[in-house]
C-alpha cells in the first residue's frame, strides 16, 4: 500500500491486471478519458490509496495529494455538462461515497482546514447523493442497484446533515427489500454470474446489515438467513489456495474472506 501511494506521488497508477499507466499528479480532467481502467479512476481509487497509506504512515504528502486530487475531480465534476466515460456512472458514484466520507472525517479537524474545499467536497456528496437517488439512474437488475443503495445509506449515516440526506435514505430503505427478493436467493447464492460476483454480493448483503443495524431498524430474519448461507457457499466454492472457480469474468487472484 505505502510502495503503491510512493507511486502515485510521481504519477504512476498500478492496478491488478493492468499495466502500469501514468497520469497527471494532482488531477487532470482528461485522464478521464485515458486511463486504462476508467472505471477505478472515477471512483476516486487514486486518493483512496493515498489516504489509506496516509492512514498506515501519517505522511502528510500522502494526504495532500488526496486533497488536490479530489478539489480538483469536485471543480471538473461541478462544472460538466454531459457525461463523460465514467463520470456519472452508477457505481463509481457510489464507490466514491466512502472515500469521500473518508476524507471528510480527517480533513474537518485538521489545522489547515480550507472552507472553499470543504464545501466543494460537501457539495460533490450532495450531488452524488442526487444522482444516486434519480429514478432514472437506478440500475435496479444488477448489484450496481444495490451499490447506489448502499452509497446512499453511507452518506446519510456518515453526515445526515447534508441536505436531502434523510429523504435518500428512506429512498434507499424502501429499494432494498425488492432488490434482496431476487438479488440473492433462498439458498445463499448470488444470482449473477460468475464466483467473483457471489463474492461480491456477499459483501453487499453484510454492508447492508451493518447499515440497518446503524440506523437502529431491523434486520428482515430472511436477510440474516440469507448472509449466513452465502457465506457457507463461499467457502464451497473457495479453492484450497484461495482463489475461486474461473468461470464469468472471476479473475485467478486470489482473494480473502469480505
Amino acid at each position: 500500500m505505502i510502495a503503491a501511494a510512493e507511486n502515485l506521488l510521481k504519477g504512476e497508477l498500478k492496478i491488478p491486471n493492468y499495466d502500469l499507466w501514468k497520469f497527471t499528479v494532482p488531477f487532470a480532467a482528461t485522464d478521464l478519458k485515458a486511463a486504462p481502467a476508467p472505471l477505478q479512476f472515477a471512483s476516486l481509487i487514486v486518493p483512496e490509496i493515498l489516504l489509506d497509506a496516509y492512514g498506515l504512515t501519517g505522511r502528510e504528502q500522502f494526504f495532500i495529494m488526496a486533497r488536490e486530487f479530489i478539489a480538483g475531480f469536485a471543480e471538473h465534476e461541478s462544472a460538466a455538462w454531459l457525461p463523460e466515460e465514467f463520470l456519472w456512472d452508477d457505481h463509481a458514484t457510489a464507490a466514491r461515497i466512502p472515500v469521500l466520507i473518508r476524507f471528510w472525517r480527517l480533513y474537518r479537524m485538521r489545522p489547515d482546514f480550507d472552507p472553499g474545499v470543504a464545501r466543494s467536497v460537501l457539495q460533490l456528496l450532495a450531488r452524488s447523493g442526487q444522482l444516486l437517488a434519480k429514478p432514472s439512474h437506478y440500475t435496479f437488475r444488477t448489484n450496481h442497484g444495490v451499490m447506489q443503495n448502499l452509497g446512499l445509506l453511507h452518506l446519510c449515516i456518515a453526515i445526515p446533515a447534508v441536505p436531502g440526506a434523510h429523504g435518500w435514505c428512506e429512498t434507499a430503505l424502501d429499494r432494498l427489500p425488492e432488490q434482496m427478493r431476487y438479488f440473492v436467493n433462498v439458498e445463499g447464492v448470488v444470482l449473477e454470474h460468475s464466483a467473483g460476483y457471489h463474492v461480491t454480493g456477499m459483501y453487499l448483503l453484510g454492508m447492508s446489515l451493518r447499515f440497518l443495524t446503524l440506523l437502529d431498524r431491523p434486520i428482515p430474519s430472511d436477510w440474516a438467513d440469507k448472509y449466513r448461507k452465502a457465506r457457507a457457499y463461499y467457502g464451497q466454492l473457495r479453492r484450497p489456495d484461495g482463489t475461486l472457480p474461473m468461470y464469468g469474468d472471476t479473475g485467478s487472484t486470489a482473494g480473502t474472506p469480505p
